[in-house]
């Protein structure tokens, strides 16, 4: 099983959305989300070469249901959002604040049938320790998921 881990503000949500086609999606985690149409188009391309399912890392995971996740992430384009699950939530020590890393550590132990896996998420490098860099496709703010270079990274790493 491949699996994508995904964040959703920094990835699929950029400041670009003002600049670059994007899809409003009105019904989403609140009424100001909107999805930047080329990282959309790369996670789309990317489900359809890899097969990977998705385990949500993004901090929406702890408002809404993964049920909700899939309504919000198809309301924002994601065809058939392959959401399997969302990573525990674990704490690194500081009130309100999880380590990234040590949550797709903690996923992958309890399913060991993975054989493949990219984060794409666009935090620091110290949020995700554990976790090898070649395996992660370290987004911004500005662009996130939306250059072609992430989403052959992406491709690169899930085959």
């Amino acid at each position: 099983m491949k699996i994508i881990f995904l964040d959703i503000e920094g990835v699929l949500i950029t400041i670009n959305n003002g600049l670059n086609e994007t899809i409003d999606n009105n019904k989403g985690h609140d009424e100001h989300t909107i999805f930047d149409a080329a990282a959309v188009r790369n996670l789309n391309r990317l489900i359809e070469v890899s097969d990977a399912l998705i385990v949500v890392t993004s901090s929406w995971r702890l408002t809404s249901s993964v049920t909700e996740l899939v309504t919000i992430l198809e309301a924002g384009g994601v065809k058939n959002p392959p959401i399997i699950g969302v990573t525990p939530y674990v704490s690194d020590g500081e009130p309100r604040r999880s380590h990234r890393g040590k949550e797709i550590l903690a996923w992958l132990t309890y399913n060991p049938s993975v054989t493949d896996y990219v984060v794409i998420d666009d935090c620091d490098y110290d949020n995700l320790t554990g976790i090898p860099r070649e395996r992660i496709i370290r987004t911004t703010y500005r662009d996130g998921f939306g250059t072609e270079d992430a989403y052959r990274r992406a491709v690169e790493v899930l085959q």
